[in-house]
């Protein structure tokens, strides 16, 4: 299959590259290429994952404009181009509250898809090569917290994560009718952990202070994916939480 991965040299891009490249030709359309140029050019491609977008809730924030003109911008272009074609999208668990101006942007996002996209909503992923240093995991791993809050993350691993996606754009091949339907799909295990347990759970030893929240930042106190549909179209997690 000929799959355009948008957003492939980020976190998740890169190892959705690593894990579908033995089976499938791969495009990809990242910076410094910008995919509302209208010079771009798009390949003929049998599914697009479009992963390219600002990520981040602290950010949007402070830069609300700038997000919604990206990560609006870019997704309205990948519309335009491939109106045919299976779009496996890139959302998000925090479009349930809608909190931040990067979780009203890829609520949008689902508004405005067209009628062959998939919304993935991804719940906190975590693992493999590339880890945002701006999130728990990876301030963990470079040392660099100074204390935890006590919400509560339906963490997913990287790995679980680009699986489910291939048997997605899997779904979309062969079939006189589209099969998955216009709407979200759970990425996650349905399993929320709090970010104290997680942080045992990586190994991380140091005693931090608990905080409630950061304050200035809304975010949910607990995000829980519900697995039911990836888990019937055959999705496998090999991960779990163990």
């Amino acid at each position: 299959m000929k799959i355009l991965i948008t957003g492939d040299k980020g976190y998740i891009g890169r190892n959705l590259w690593k894990h579908l490249a033995p089976r499938h030709d791969l495009y990809g359309l990242d910076l410094p290429d910008n995919i509302t140029d209208k010079n771009t050019n798009f390949p003929e491609v049998d599914c697009v994952v479009h992963l390219a977008s600002f990520a981040g809730v602290r950010k949007s924030i402070e830069n609300p404009k700038e997000y919604f003109d990206n990560n609006l911008g870019c997704a309205q272009r990948i519309f335009k181009e491939y109106p045919k074609t299976p779009i496996l999208h890139a959302s998000s668990s925090s479009v349930v509250e809608l909190k931040s101006p990067y979780s009203m942007t890829k609520y949008a996002i689902e508004l405005l898809s067209t009628a062959l996209t998939v919304n993935m909503r991804f719940h906190t992923v975590w693992g493999g090569d590339g880890y945002r240093k701006d999130m728990l995991y990876g301030l963990a791993k470079e040392d660099k917290l100074t204390f935890v809050t006590n919400q509560k993350r339906d963490y997913t691993r990287v790995e679980d994560v680009c699986s489910a996606i291939e048997i997605l754009a899997d779904k979309t091949q062969g079939y006189s009718a589209y099969p998955l339907g216009r709407g979200h799909i759970d990425i996650g295990y349905g399993q929320p952990m709090s970010n104290v347990e997680f942080l045992k759970h990586i190994g991380y030893e140091k005693e931090l202070e608990i905080r409630d929240g950061i304050e200035g930042v809304p975010e949910s106190n607990e995000t829980c994916a519900n697995p039911t549909r990836i888990l019937n179209l055959g999705w496998q997690p090999k991960y779990g939480l163990l």
